[in-house]
């Protein structure tokens, strides 16, 4: 639920999935968030939707990323970089604490164009 400064009732979120978990944009305009469900495996998917006034839940869509908002920084209101964990076993939502060994790969989020693109790669063990 949002509620405004002066204890306005807005619209709700309406999400597809369970365990949400969200991060603003900068100037609150966007929610990025998390929610995990049987046909994702229990992992978390991240989905990006307008948050402002008469516009919350407007735009919702996935981008297609497994990993958590906690682990994403927006950049300005276009595009956010995230750490996405390189794998997720089955029920990586319910359990984070199973992924916290994973390396990570760095994405690069483009909102305008729904484009992703990887950009940074854990360095390996070449010994």
């Amino acid at each position: 639920f949002f509620i405004g400064f002066n204890n306005e009732n807005f619209l709700s979120l309406q999400t597809n999935g369970i365990g949400f978990e969200g991060e603003w944009s900068p100037k609150g305009k966007q929610i990025l968030y998390s929610v995990y469900n049987e046909s994702t495996n229990y992992n978390p998917v991240l989905y990006i939707a307008g948050a402002e006034g008469d516009n919350i839940g407007l735009g919702n869509r996935s981008l297609n990323i497994q990993t958590w908002p906690d682990k994403c920084v927006f950049e300005n209101e276009e595009t956010i970089y995230c750490a996405v964990p390189q794998y997720l076993n089955e029920g990586s939502g319910i359990f984070r604490e199973q992924v916290e060994t994973v390396a990570d790969t760095i994405y690069k989020i483009d909102l305008i164009n729904n484009s992703t693109s990887p950009i940074a790669f854990p360095q390996t063990d070449t010994r």
